[in-house]
C-alpha cells in the first residue's frame, strides 16, 4: 500500500491511498489518519480509487477514523472510492456514513 499527503490552505488535508488495505497495511494507514486528525485540518478527506482491496481491519480503521473525527469536531469523508471499496463499505452500510 502507498499512501500520499496532500495538504491545502483551506484546512483540508487530503490521503491518495493506492493498493490493498489488510492486516498487514491498516495500522499504516491508521496511523497517517491519526496524524491527519492531529494536524488542525478542519476537513480530511481520503481519495481511495485506487484502492484494489480491502479487508475488515481498512473497515475498522475508517470506523474509528470517523468516530474520533466526530469528537473532534472535524469532517473526514471517502472520496472517489474504487468499485472494491464501494462494495466493501456497502455490505457492511458504512457507503452512507462515509461516501457522502
Amino acid at each position: 500500500m502507498k499512501i500520499t499527503k496532500r495538504n491545502r490552505e483551506d484546512g483540508r488535508y487530503y490521503l491518495d491511498v493506492e493498493g490493498r488495505i489488510d492486516a498487514n497495511s491498516s495500522s499504516v494507514l491508521e496511523d497517517m489518519l491519526g496524524n491527519a486528525l492531529k494536524s488542525g485540518a478542519a476537513f480530511i478527506i481520503l481519495n481511495m480509487n485506487k484502492v484494489e482491496y480491502m479487508s475488515s481491519m481498512g473497515i475498522r480503521v475508517l470506523l474509528a477514523t470517523y468516530k474520533k473525527s466526530l469528537k473532534a469536531d472535524i469532517k473526514f469523508r471517502v472520496a472517489a472510492p474504487s468499485d472494491c471499496v464501494r462494495n466493501v463499505l456497502g455490505t457492511v452500510a458504512l457507503d452512507d456514513l462515509l461516501l457522502k
